[in-house]
């Protein structure tokens, strides 16, 4: 058994479980060319069959299509608060929005969702004023075949550790890169603080998201240093990949 990942593109993914259940996390499909950043390689139109939507924060890369790909099909949301307030008054009926905080911990079909704490914000204009939230990473556990950490825009801390010593996870989603503001790149996460990330998380493979350039091989030199046990798996829109706890990544 595993579960099946499939890489949109940016920061959005599709993990699709053995009983087939859909989870698309942070719906950035349209992208942003003034950014560099490529739409996806999907459209709301194809996500319909989507059962749960996972958003990490606000911001316009994260969650742009959420509302979109919540009118489209009949799934459930797990965002932070902010975005579930959003959503709601956009007309989804409350009962289809999880507002979620770190420490929360809710089963869904066939998986577990666990909300995590993210060194970062979640804020976005809303009725003519700034709605701030608590951003969120998660861990997805998919027993038997394991847990999948999801970074969202996370920057180096402590966290990692912790959540690797304690919630174990198996495969870690991680943001390497960003987009330019001021003329440098907005990054929370940088190549080598990733390679540590992964490091502390104890995990088997890293996927990584959120990078436009050169910083997967720069992960893949500092995985090499910092954690060698650690498989890099550079996803190509597009692209799936199996992951099962007992046999890691499968292409």
């Amino acid at each position: 058994m595993s579960v099946e990942i499939e890489y949109l593109g940016w920061v959005t993914f599709r993990f699709i479980t053995e009983n087939g259940t859909r989870i698309v996390m942070d719906p950035f499909l349209e992208g942003d060319e003034s950014r560099g950043v490529s739409p996806c390689v999907a459209a709301v139109k194809d996500l319909s069959d989507t059962h749960v939507v996972m958003v990490t924060h606000a911001a316009q890369d994260h969650s742009a299509q959420a509302l979109e790909l919540m009118k489209m099909s009949d799934a459930v949301l797990f965002s932070p608060p902010d975005v579930g307030i959003k959503i709601i008054r956009a007309g989804i009926p409350s009962e289809r929005v999880f507002r979620m905080i770190p420490g929360v911990q809710f089963r869904i079909r066939d998986i577990n969702i666990k909300a995590l704490e993210a060194s970062h914000i979640s804020m976005s204009e809303f009725e003519g004023y700034w709605l701030t939230g608590v951003p969120l990473s998660f861990i997805v556990d998919f027993e038997p075949d394991g847990k999948i950490f999801f970074s969202g825009d996370n920057a180096l801390g402590m966290h990692y550790r912790f959540f690797g010593e304690f919630y174990q996870p198996d495969l870690a989603i991680l943001g390497i890169g960003g987009v330019d503001v001021h003329g440098q790149s907005l990054t929370e996460l940088y190549p080598h603080e990733a390679a540590v990330a992964a490091s502390w998380l104890n995990v088997k493979a890293v996927i990584p998201m959120h990078f436009r350039g050169n910083e997967p091989q720069e992960l893949k030199q500092e995985l090499t240093r910092r954690a060698p046990g650690v498989e890099l798996a550079v996803m190509k829109p597009g692209e799936r990949l199996h992951f099962a706890r007992s046999q890691g990544l499968m292409r």
